[in-house]
């Protein structure tokens, strides 16, 4: 007899999906340039410095594999070698070091060949990353279940760290549920969830995204009780067209079931002194308990009356 199929766990790292293919054919340097879109700044940078110094003592070594081929003062020695692929490698030319035979200036060829390339390369990777637009925006690291105005509500917030204006921002919000057909296949699937306001003209300071948990909702009677067998994660991607960049951006962020909180609200982020508004971002994860109706309580008196 089938036993029933076990559910797989996601895991989520700062809002993002973490996983990790196996099996895969694709050798990893076939997608080089977008790894390095993605890399951050220290991990390009310090990855770009290996293959330079990589790059020169290899030359370094051709040259030192000439025997006496540059106008070197030491005896050919290794760092004299090294100096002297710096210079062509970066086309410095102080005028110290000179190739002096046929073979020196073969090397002395090839290397600025490489050089040009390298630098042309990294030219190009920099103005790519720093081109590229990027949100600034900060999701709360956990939602809330709670009552407002009388109806259980789904609730997570989000900030705008850029003093620009994120406009047109469109927000889109999906449960990831496992579904089980009567084969006993399992599969992971997307349903979309419909918001109380899914769109804001301007996205400037914060956001509070909110899903009922009645009428037509998928996750009607979700509770404290049965949220971890009926949500995989919630998932919610927002977009928009930064004013600065005038391009469009987009942020997403994942909260697994254990990262819904139910009976409280998130703490006030906004305050007001004399007409001028304080947004506390770090406030923006803070929550405290709902002093309401309990929404567990009001699903258990809904579901037996």
């Amino acid at each position: 007899m089938r036993g029933k199929p076990q559910r797989s766990p996601i895991r989520v790292l700062n809002g993002r999906l973490s996983y990790v293919r196996r099996g895969q054919r694709d050798l990893p340097w076939r997608d080089l340039y977008h790894f390095v879109l993605l890399a951050s700044w220290p991990v390009f940078l310090s990855s770009a410095a290996v293959v330079y110094v990589v790059l020169n003592i290899v030359f370094a070594l051709l040259f030192l594999a000439g025997g006496d081929c540059f106008n070197g003062t030491d005896g050919g020695s290794f760092v004299e070698a090294l100096s002297m692929s710096v210079h062509t490698f970066t086309t410095i030319g102080y005028g110290e070091l000179r190739p002096t035979t046929a073979y020196a200036h073969a090397v002395v060829m090839l290397e600025g060949l490489v050089g040009i390339i390298a630098a042309a390369i990294l030219a190009g990777i920099c103005f790519a990353k720093v081109s590229r637009p990027e949100a600034r925006v900060e999701f709360s690291n956990v939602a809330v279940v709670q009552r407002r105005n009388g109806r259980p509500c789904l609730s997570f917030r989000i900030a705008n760290h850029r003093n620009s204006r994120i406009v047109d921002a469109h927000m889109q919000l999906y449960a990831l549920i496992d579904q089980t057909a009567s084969e006993g296949e399992v599969m992971r699937r997307f349903f979309p969830l419909r918001l109380e306001r899914d769109r804001s003209p301007i996205f400037l300071l914060t956001w509070t995204v909110m899903h009922f948990l009645d009428g037509d909702s998928l996750l009607q009677g979700l509770s404290a009780d049965n949220v971890n067998e009926r949500l995989v994660a919630i998932v919610a991607t927002v977009t928009g067209v930064d004013e600065g960049f005038v391009q469009q951006v987009h942020a997403q962020h994942y909260y697994e079931s254990d990262q819904i909180l139910f009976d409280r609200r998130f703490v006030d982020i906004i305050e007001s002194w004399d007409g001028l508004m304080e947004i506390h971002h770090d406030r923006i994860h803070e929550t405290m308990p709902d002093p309401s109706v309990p929404v567990t309580d009001a699903a258990v008196h809904g579901a037996s009356s």
